[in-house]
């Protein structure tokens, strides 16, 4: 009797101990993005105002994230070398919250362009860690990643509906503000978290990363990442701009975002079905199809009250390519280097793709419209679907779960 009951109190504790940690990272995701949704919606109107063209404003956006290219995988080989993702992001959230306050004082190119440069360096390590940190937690769990991954979305909502508003009392200057306010709270989070049990990865680090570009389905994937994924962060820059070239106001982007994103809260957590149905890369080429109707539906300027009744269409095609994205990122690599696989994929999408889609998006702004930029995205978007339907096709990973429907 004594033991069963002991057994019965560890398998209690044990359960707290899941649940305390669910929570934490549903918290994380919420916190981070918070930060995130406080300033990229309105990221391209805060240089607009302080003078900067739509060509310094791809310039300035695209080399901030032409630094994620390099620095992305550098800190997945960092935390898969060192077993500590916890310490590396908390580093990465302090720093990149100290920075963010210097644009406060920041004026003219060059000061805007040190501080972009800085920012991503230390930015780009915060999401392919907390996917890390989250996926590991999804498979021991049970937990899919999605119910984890949607308050991200809730947190990107709420901020953009309170920085619009914020914006409009007080100046765009209190973005930043924000960002780091949403950052430090994160870090708070994160010394919380349990040991999930990390352990040094012994690999040769440069070997392991040539080696998981020479896998076809990985290498391909991360193609497609650059092609679609780049598009959606692209929006989250022009957005702002194509909504009020069709007659929207700042508060009212505000507004926009929160109906936006929070729509991929139900899809985020609706996923497993699509996936059960379809399979990870089936579920993205579905996702990355929507994608792509909607950037060129928007290129023939719509009316305002259209975009707005259509909001859904965002859940579809960014919240079900959220929750299926990562998952198929650990399925296709090796799983001594899952946090590099992501640090790589984050570069492709979050850096490179990034980096393409705002420098591209702000010269095509300038020769024709906001408009010809959603033409520019929807047609990355189409390509980026070639390599998907390949995985689809080929990869027997595609159809597997997300991470904790089927643990």
């Amino acid at each position: 009797m004594g033991v069963s009951l002991a057994k019965t109190q560890e398998v209690g504790r044990a359960a707290v101990s899941w649940r305390g940690t669910y929570l934490r990272l549903n918290a994380l995701f919420l916190g981070l993005f918070f930060a995130f949704g406080a300033v990229y919606p309105l990221l391209s109107r805060f240089l607009e105002a302080k003078g900067f063209s739509g060509t310094e404003i791809g310039v300035l956006t695209a080399v901030g994230s032409f630094v994620a290219i390099v620095a992305q995988p550098a800190w997945g080989m960092i935390c898969d070398a060192t077993g500590q993702p916890r310490r590396v992001l908390i580093v990465a959230l302090v720093t990149s919250g100290t920075i963010a306050l210097g644009f406060l004082a920041a004026d003219g190119f060059a000061a805007m362009l040190a501080l972009l440069v800085g920012l991503h360096l230390f930015q780009s390590a915060i999401v392919p860690i907390s996917d890390s940190l989250a996926l590991r937690f999804a498979r021991r769990s049970g937990v899919a990643y999605g119910n984890i991954r949607l308050w991200g979305a809730v947190g990107f909502a709420s901020a953009a509906f309170v920085a619009g508003k914020a914006a409009e009392a007080f100046g765009l200057g209190v973005l930043f503000p924000l960002y780091t306010a949403a950052l430090i709270a994160s870090v708070w989070i994160v010394r919380r978290l349990p040991d999930q049990g990390e352990e040094t990865q012994q690999v040769r680090l440069w070997r392991g990363l040539r080696d998981l570009l020479r896998l076809p389905p990985y290498a391909f994937f991360v193609l497609s990442a650059f092609l679609v994924f780049g598009p959606i962060n692209g929006n989250n820059l022009y957005f702002g701009l194509l909504f009020q070239a069709l007659g929207g106001s700042v508060a009212s982007i505000g507004l926009a975002f929160l109906l936006f994103a929070g729509s991929e809260v139900i899809f985020l957590r609706t996923a497993d079905w699509f996936v059960r149905r379809w399979g990870l890369a089936g579920t993205l080429l579905l996702a990355s199809a929507v994608s792509a109707g909607r950037w060129l539906w928007y290129a023939t300027a719509p009316p305002l009250w259209a975009v707005l009744a259509l909001f859904l269409l965002q859940g579809f095609s960014v919240g079900l390519y959220l929750a299926a994205a990562p998952p198929l990122v650990r399925e296709l690599a090796p799983r001594n280097l899952q946090a590099t696989a992501l640090g790589i994929f984050a570069a492709f999408g979050h850096g490179l793709g990034t980096v393409a889609s705002n420098f591209l998006g702000g010269l095509v702004m300038d020769r024709y419209s906001i408009f010809g930029t959603y033409v520019l995205f929807g047609g990355l978007t189409l390509l980026g679907m070639l390599p998907i339907l390949w995985i689809a096709r080929r990869s027997g990973a595609a159809r597997r779960p997300v991470d904790g429907i089927d643990a």
